[in-house]
This record gives structure tokens, sequence and C-alpha cells, in this order.
């Protein structure tokens, strides 16, 4: 689930539902504050063949959902700098040109949706040939770039994608959301928390620690 961030969700279903998606959208903010997550929920809602009502809805049952829950929809392509491992190696020139082959082929069902993790860890070379990537917009397709501080990615990428800042959330939103939708025990949930400065991905990960630790 989502938790927090109330005004961007409310921003990119206006796009969706009003069929105003911009080609390309960098989110910016801490690491694990929600930036991936907001960005496969609304892939979710773009692909969704029901497109139930609610804010960034999808139905979860249709045949572009379930592909898509099983990270195997063809009009959805992630890349991440050594392949999301830690002590990762940056964006290569070789990856981007993958990234461009896909984006030049034409959507099975409407729209292509690319994700690219930690855009500002690319080797300058790589971060133009995004760049050419941008310049060169088909109409069907959506790119969702993810990077911690928006000056750390080339300039000319951030004047081509709507940007979006994503803050951490307040601590009490957090404490509550775990606690009603994780079952979380108070006092662990507040701790967590706080030692997460207000990021849910990392608070999640300090809840499952043992309570004895968690405190400490």
């Amino acid at each position: 689930m989502i938790i927090g961030h109330q005004r961007q969700i409310q921003l990119l279903d206006l796009h969706i539902r009003t069929d105003a998606l911009s080609h390309a959208y960098l989110f910016t903010g801490p690491r694990q504050v929600g930036k991936m997550t907001i960005a496969r929920r609304a892939a979710a809602s773009v692909l969704c063949l029901k497109r139930p009502r609610g804010v960034l809805a999808s139905c979860g049952t249709c045949q572009s959902c379930t592909t898509l829950a099983s990270q195997a929809h063809p009009d959805v392509f992630e890349l991440s700098p050594g392949g999301g491992d830690a002590g990762k190696a940056p964006l290569r020139i070789g990856d981007i040109r993958d990234l461009r082959v896909r984006a030049g082929q034409s959507a099975y069902a409407g729209k292509k949706l690319f994700f690219v993790d930690d855009v500002s860890h690319s080797t300058h070379e790589a971060a133009n040939a995004l760049l050419k990537v941008l310049e060169e917009p088909r109409g069907d397709t959506v790119f969702f770039l993810i990077a911690q501080q928006a000056q750390d990615v080339l300039p000319t990428i951030r004047s081509r994608a709507w940007q979006m800042r994503f803050w951490p959330v307040s601590y009490e939103l957090l404490e509550t959301c775990l606690v009603e939708n994780y079952h979380i025990l108070p006092a662990s949930a507040a701790c967590a928390a706080r030692l997460a400065y207000g990021c849910p991905g990392a608070a999640l990960e300090f809840c499952s620690l043992p309570p004895e630790i968690l405190k400490k």
C-alpha cells in the first residue's frame, strides 16, 4: 500500500484519467520513501483493462494486472544500476541501448512503461544516450525516472521530465499506518517510524527486527 504522498498521487491519477500523461516523470526523494511503489501503482492503473474507480486504482484480476504482478508484462521494462545489486555498477550505455530498442517497439496494449531506478547513477555516455531517447518520445511510451536528488540528474534530462518531489511521511501518519494496516505493535511502530526518518519502506524493514533490537 501507499503511505502518504496524497498530492502527488492525486496529480498522477488526474494525468491518467484525463489522458494527459507526460512522456517522462522524474521522481526524487530519499531512498524507500515510496517513489518506485507509486510509479508501479501508476503503471498498474494505466495498464488495467477494467479501470475501476479510485485513485490510481487497478482491478488486480484482469490479464494485464496479473501479468504485471508476475513481472511478465510485455509493455513494462525496469532498469536498475547493476541489476539492483548492492555495490552496484552504474548504468552503462549498453543498458540504454537495450532500453532504446524496447522503446522503439509498439505497445501491445496502449502504453509502454519504463522504470529507470537510480537514474543519477549513470555513466556520462549512458546519461547522454538516455537523453536522446527522451528527446524522441513515442506517443505510447512513459518513462518513470527515479533519483534521490534532482540536481544529481543531467539538467537536460530534468528539463524533459515532469518533476515530482517526495518528502518523508509524518511520523504520526507512518505510525498509524503501521499499526492499523500491518498490525505492528504501537511501541514498535513508533520506533520504526523515527529510525526510518519517515520513509515507509525503511520503517517496514525495521519492523521485521525483533522488538528488543528495534528499541535499542
